[in-house]
């Protein structure tokens, strides 16, 4: 399951380029690419307060990889890892809603 998987990811701060590895998943964002970059920045997302993690950290960090859980008519429930300057990650969960 996802969540799962993104929680060892956060648990042991596995390298952003190991991801793939466990997930097996293609990210819908991964902010290693310039446009994914631009779609993070512009994107009208919801932060779950569980997360313990601001918009602003998000928009902030080194590098940021999140999928879709589950899609709703109106926005897209996610779940995703924000990798900080520091070298740690931080699981998250959110919605984007259309614009």
């Amino acid at each position: 399951m996802l969540s799962d998987k993104l929680n060892i990811i956060s648990k042991y701060n596995i390298h952003p380029d190991d991801v793939k590895f466990i997930v097996r998943e293609k990210p819908i964002i991964d902010t290693a690419n310039e446009a994914s970059r631009r779609a993070l920045l512009v994107a009208n997302m919801e932060i779950d307060n569980a997360s313990l993690i601001s918009m602003d950290e998000i928009r902030n960090s080194k590098r940021v990889m999140y999928w879709k859980i589950q899609e709703n008519k109106a926005d897209v429930d996610i779940a995703g890892i924000v990798w900080m300057d520091s070298g740690t990650c931080k699981l998250f969960k959110g919605r984007i809603s259309s614009p």
